[in-house]
């Protein structure tokens, strides 16, 4: 094993620079993504019941489920989201449509905080849903 001249061990120090560096780090990630969390990344994953209210426009994809579209739904529901996360600045969020009847999922539910984003949803993957 090493030592410095103080006799401190070499993987010691290290350690202690790089946990020191990884912890600022984090923090400085935590502070961007703070400020810009919307336009970095408009999804909203579990919505709470404030960010639903916000989100009144509603695009219903009926038929994009993996029962319907088998190995072809990953790649139409991706395009979807990454559409979105393109061209939406507002908030939006995606759930499955249930079926209690059928016991399964039936399609997916786009909401959007603003119209006009719904808008350009809908002209856009309205002819496929």
């Amino acid at each position: 094993m090493r030592f410095d001249e103080k006799g401190m061990r070499y993987a010691e120090i290290a350690g202690s620079d790089q946990r020191a560096e990884k912890t600022q780090m984090r923090k400085l990630m935590d502070s961007v993504r703070a400020v810009y969390a919307e336009r970095i990344w408009p999804e909203i994953d579990s919505a709470t019941a404030d960010q639903q209210d916000t989100m009144r426009h509603v695009v219903d994809c009926h038929g994009l489920t993996v029962h319907d579209l088998h190995q072809q739904f990953a790649q139409e529901f991706q395009g979807r989201r990454l559409w979105c996360r393109k061209n939406c600045h507002s908030g939006f969020t995606v759930a499955p449509i249930w079926d209690a009847a059928l016991g399964r999922d039936t399609g997916r539910r786009f909401a959007f905080a603003d119209q006009a984003e719904a808008a350009m949803f809908r002209r856009t993957w309205g002819a496929r849903s």
